[in-house]
């Protein structure tokens, strides 16, 4: 992931420097991996008087003017090439722009009030907080509207910046933004699902649903929870079980494949199984074979549910599939007679 750089700024006695950057790695770094290495990382920060920042010409000059008069002994993430691209952006269109964007970042001015230098956040690679409030003013200062939660947010900052003509008559924007934001949000379910991961092996199936519904069906939620989802499936209702099967439709009528290693269709495919839900097993056992090789157990699976609804010639396809790659096994062994049996009395 590539972000977009910030210039690192102090403020003190109405004046700005720049902060310059090194990192200081650890003496002993050849048995490190680079996610280790990069978290011994520590940054040492280096100061210049930098003037240019507090002239008039400078493009953003309102910002970096309010920083001044309402600031000691702050530093700030500027994102002036940010506000940049956001101009630029806005050149391409006669209508202006509307910006909605979600990071952890920070819109409230107080917030930035004798800011350390920034903490390195760490997530595979690292990234630093975003400034908002400096995006939020800039484009306010040029009649947009700025959409940002009253509460104080947590783990994810969503935003919507209206750069357009009367930004006022978007009633409909604002009310999608309290609806789906500002009620509840992003930041908020984050907050609940960090719960979810510490309770899920507790949480009973119509609670599981529940917050999977919650959270418009997700494939990563369904994913963590499929082993207990299946652990919970032989005490579970029949109601619960149909909303089960109506979940994971719902989560494959909206999910985008982006090259995960995981075979969602496949464990889809076993909990409808172990449901008895022999047509759609089947169905998503084939979606699994589309980008998956089979193994003994799937194809000796799909030989079941062909058998349980009547296919007997694609069943015995299956069983033959199956001792192709596995000679002994005891199901389609059994399975076998069955089906050679249904196909000389037809």
């Amino acid at each position: 992931m590539i972000s977009i750089p910030q210039e690192l700024l102090y403020v003190d006695e109405k004046k700005i420097y720049e902060c310059g950057v090194s990192l200081k790695f650890p003496d002993e770094t050849a048995q490190l991996s680079t996610s280790d290495l990069l978290k011994q990382v520590v940054p040492e920060y280096h100061y210049r008087r930098a003037a240019e920042y507090e002239q008039q010409s400078y493009p953003y000059h309102d910002v970096i003017e309010m920083y001044m008069e309402s600031l000691e002994d702050s530093h700030v993430l500027f994102p002036a090439l940010g506000l940049d691209c956001l101009e630029r952006l806005s050149q391409l269109s006669q209508a202006g722009f509307v910006l909605l964007t979600a990071d952890k970042g920070d819109h409230r001015l107080e917030n930035w009030e004798y800011a350390e230098p920034p903490k390195l956040i760490h997530h595979g690679s690292f990234s630093l907080t975003a400034n908002y409030h400096a995006i939020k003013h800039a484009f306010e200062q040029k009649g947009a509207e700025s959409l940002f939660t009253y509460h104080q947010y947590k783990h994810l900052n969503v935003g919507c910046v209206l750069m357009i003509s009367n930004p006022k008559n978007y009633a409909n924007t604002r009310l999608a933004y309290r609806r789906f934001v500002e009620r509840f949000g992003p930041d908020d379910f984050f907050s609940l699902k960090e719960w979810f991961d510490k309770h899920l092996d507790q949480m009973t199936l119509s609670q599981l649903l529940a917050f999977w519904r919650l959270g418009s069906y997700d494939a990563q939620l369904f994913l963590q929870s499929a082993k207990r989802i299946s652990n919970l499936l032989p005490i579970s209702s029949e109601e619960e079980m149909n909303d089960t099967r109506r979940g994971i439709h719902a989560m494959w009528k909206g999910y985008y494949p982006m090259e995960e290693k995981h075979d969602l269709a496949l464990d889809c495919a076993m909990i409808l199984y172990q449901m008895d839900l022999f047509d759609d097993a089947l169905v998503f056992f084939k979606r699994s074979l589309q980008d998956h090789e089979a193994n003994a157990a799937v194809f000796y699976h799909m030989a079941i549910c062909c058998y349980e609804i009547h296919i007997e010639d694609a069943a015995l396809d299956y069983v033959h599939k199956t001792l192709a790659l596995e000679p002994e096994h005891e199901g389609a062994l059994a399975l076998q007679p069955l089906l050679l049996s249904s196909n000389h009395q037809s």
